[in-house]
Parts: C-alpha cells; structure tokens; sequence
C-alpha cells in the first residue's frame, strides 16, 4: 500500500519546517507528499472568543444650587400712601378706614434649584401682618395698628416630586399664616410675588407700617 511505503521510506525523507508554528512538510524519494501541523511554542492561557472589549465607567459631579434673582440685596415694597377716609361727612363708621384694598406686585426673572427643594415664605410679624411705629396709644374697639396681608409666589414646576411638564403652582401664605413652604423637585422659572393687604376692618392709627418677608429657595 501507498502508505506502507512511505513510513517504511522515511529514513530517506526530506524534513522541510519554517518558524515556529508553521507546518512541517515531509516528502518521499517517490513524490508523495504527507503534511502534519506542529506547535512548538506554549497553549493559549484563557477562553478563546470572538468578541472582546472593555467597559469604561464615566463620572462627573454638578453641584447643588439655587437661585433667586433679585439684582443684588434687599427689595423695597412700598405701597405708598394708604388712602383713608379723612373727611368729616364721610360718617363716624368709615372715619380713618381705609378707602380700598392695596396691592403690589413684583417679579423675578429666575428663580429655582438643580434639585429636590423647598420653597419658604415667611412673614417677620407672622399673621399680624405690617405695624405701625406709632406708640401713642389708640382706642382698640375703634382703630388697629397692623395691617394683616397675603403673598403668594406663582411659578412653573412639576407637581410634587414628580417628573413632568411644569405646571402654574403658587405657595401663599394667608392672612391669618405667618409661613409657608411647598416642595417641588428641580425647577427654574420667572416668579411672580403678589402683596396683598385688604381694607382693614377697622380705623387705622397713623404711622409708618411695616414688615419684612423672606423667599428662601433650599435644596433638600
């Protein structure tokens, strides 16, 4: 047989190898030609795949902030001269009322946090609203010295903690509140800050009234 021939002939075959890994060719003094496959260098170390890569974990930190835009310090609200009734054939009822309600309105271009926050309003004198530095005394069944009011903040912001589209929300704080607060989650929007002091049941003594309210925008 053919193969018998070659094994029994290899004394006289012709060894022919390259590199390292390359095949080794053997050929016999008849022109038969037999190829084996040698690996002299070590085994692979691993598990063989046709796919690899590498994963690469991305960071970067943006710090909490809020903002309430008011162009630098303290905000002046003056409503003026309350109007009153002063003249003698109004009635003994409407002498030194006021004649009507008064209101102011400011805005605020932006205002908001990168994150969950409260919004607080808090009046200085709580539910008694703006006083009067007038210390002379006064007939208290007839005439006050304060001025109860509202402030209501209306904004844009997704309702509770929720995620969504903004919605108008306001945070007032009622005449008879000295503070509240809403929660909201991330926001920035204009913000429109109502003032409002209904006509006071009662006379009013003279004098300089006031108070200070305070919007503080927190991250929690």
């Amino acid at each position: 047989m053919k193969i018998f021939h070659l094994m029994a002939g290899v004394a006289a075959l012709t060894l022919s190898a390259g590199a390292a890994n390359a095949a080794t060719v053997v050929t016999s003094p008849g022109g038969s030609t037999l190829t084996t496959s040698t690996v002299s260098n070590a085994a692979s170390q691993g598990t063989a795949s046709d796919s690899s890569g590498a994963t690469f974990n991305l960071s970067a930190t943006v710090a909490e902030d809020c903002s309430f835009f008011t162009g630098g310090g303290d905000v002046d609200v003056d409503f003026g001269t309350l109007g009153i009734y002063n003249t003698s054939n109004q009635g003994l009822s409407n002498a030194f009322r006021m004649t009507g309600a008064a209101y102011v309105e400011v805005t605020t271009s932006v205002a908001g946090c990168n994150t969950a926050n409260r919004l607080v309003i808090s009046k200085g004198n709580n539910a008694r609203g703006m006083e009067t530095d007038n210390n002379s005394g006064y007939d208290s069944n007839t005439f006050q010295n304060n001025l109860p009011y509202t402030v209501a903040a209306t904004y844009t912001a997704a309702a509770g903690n929720s995620t969504g589209v903004g919605v108008a929300r306001t945070n007032k704080v009622e005449l008879n509140e000295g503070r509240n607060g809403e929660r909201q989650g991330a926001f920035k929007s204009a913000m429109k800050l109502a003032f409002y002091v209904p006509a006071a049941p009662k006379a009013l003594v003279a004098g300089e009234y006031t108070d200070t309210v305070e919007v503080t925008l927190t991250a929690i």
